[in-house]
């Protein structure tokens, strides 16, 4: 089946139904269709969130929600999940679609419920990793947990490491409010797709 190499905590982020575009420099000679997530093995940095990137600050947030694990506890050099890779694309309408890039747009995405560790990618192209796609291990749809805006109350989801800091006498949550719209974004069409 083929499989697409991709970077913690992207590799995350694509398996549990939040990033949508994919933005590569290369695009395979047809649409993949169904492919396989390899996460590397290199590590989430730790100044990862201290890059002045938008699409940092809402991995961030994501992960403070709860939405995706804690970076020291996502899947390394292992295959993680699967998505369908519909259509390939110069200007895909997405808020993770990178300008000059070439967008694979995704949808479907699934998680395994256990990796399929110690696997070793191919970066710059896909690779074919010998699997059945008809008898695929046991995944699930991550129920992405979301912002609710009710009147003037913003209830926020929050991690087991946000929930336990709060327990413990924390009194702040670092959430980063400039790009804090895109998950309200995200959460009003997460909706609307559900409910269509």
């Amino acid at each position: 089946m083929k499989t697409l190499s991709v970077s913690q905590p992207w590799a995350s982020v694509i398996c549990s139904g939040i990033k949508d575009v994919e933005n590569r420099q290369w695009q395979p000679a047809e649409v993949p269709g169904r492919i396989l997530i390899h996460a590397t093995s290199a590590k989430v940095p730790q100044y990862f969130e201290n890059q002045p990137d938008d699409y940092i600050s809402s991995v961030k947030n994501c992960r403070l929600m709860g939405q995706i694990p804690e970076y020291k506890e996502m899947p390394y050099g292992s295959i993680i999940g699967y998505v369908d890779c519909y259509d390939i694309v110069k200007d895909a309408p997405s808020y993770w679609a990178a300008p000059g890039s070439t967008h694979w747009c995704l949808k479907n995405a699934f998680l395994f419920d256990e990796p399929i560790a110690n696997v070793k990618g191919v970066r710059g192209h896909l690779f074919d990793f010998d699997i059945d796609e008809d008898n695929l291990p046991a995944a699930q749809k991550v129920e992405v947990q979301v912002p609710i805006i009710k009147g003037k109350n913003l209830t926020m989801p929050a991690s087991k490491e946000v929930i336990m800091n709060v327990e413990a006498g924390g009194k702040e949550l670092f959430y980063d409010l400039d790009f804090l719209f895109f998950n309200i974004f995200f959460a009003q069409n997460f909706t609307k797709k559900i409910m269509s």
